[in-house]
């Protein structure tokens, strides 16, 4: 399939711990296609911004542009350009914060960035209210959002490709060379101790959920 990375820019890292006492950034995500994509899409290529609300740098894949302004940008212009200004210039703010902590992390630009982050979100949470009262009706039905949802990526993302077929085992494992030393399998499945779990928790960034139940860190460390 010739899997390769796409051509990238942005920043150099992409994801940061946010410790206050040991901050660490490196790179854990990439972008890559194969050839025939790469073929039909030349000129494409990756940008790695900075991290917004989230904890990694999000993966924007640039096409050629488009002649076609999209609607929400000419909403935006005649009716929410102060509120829409804030916010642009609150998440430049953070983005250069970030990008400076994705390089040379330290502790005052953590907390820095987390009261930025907050301000932003704030800002967002605003935006987001005037756009919805003047773009049609909310939906609140769990099958009307299920339905909704279907639809948009249905028609986003089309429909599967029959061409396409599962690789096997034995092409993935050509392909990544990697090789777990067999006398460690104990150490993957063993039961993790208590104090083990309890090193874990403490060491998430504040308000971050280890788990699908929504409790942030707090949670678990106050009790």
């Amino acid at each position: 399939m010739g899997i390769r990375d796409i051509p990238h820019r942005g920043t150099r890292y992409t994801w940061c711990n946010s410790h206050t006492t040991d901050p660490l950034s490196i790179k854990l995500d990439w972008a890559m296609g194969n050839v025939v994509w790469r073929e039909e899409f030349p000129s494409v290529y990756a940008e790695f911004a900075s991290q917004g609300p989230s904890d990694h740098s999000p993966c924007i894949i640039h096409y050629p542009p488009s002649p076609n302004q999209h609607p929400l940008k000419a909403l935006n212009a005649s009716n929410f350009s102060q509120l829409s200004k804030r916010v642009k210039e609150a998440t430049e703010a953070l983005a250069r914060l970030q990008e400076r902590n994705l390089s040379n992390p330290s502790v005052e630009q953590i907390l820095e960035e987390r009261s930025l982050r907050a301000k932003m979100m704030i800002l967002v949470t605003t935006e987001e209210r005037f756009y919805r009262q003047n773009q049609g009706q909310r939906i609140s039905s769990p099958e009307l959002i299920r339905a909704h949802a279907i639809d948009y990526y249905s028609s986003m993302l089309g429909e599967r490709d029959g061409n396409i077929r599962t690789p096997a085992i034995e092409w993935l494992q050509d392909l990544i060379e990697f090789r777990y030393q067999s006398e460690n399998y104990e150490e993957l499945v063993k039961i993790p101790t208590e104090e083990d779990i309890k090193q874990v928790i403490f060491l998430f960034p504040d308000n971050k959920a280890p788990g699908p139940d929504g409790y942030p860190k707090e949670f678990f460390t106050s009790a």
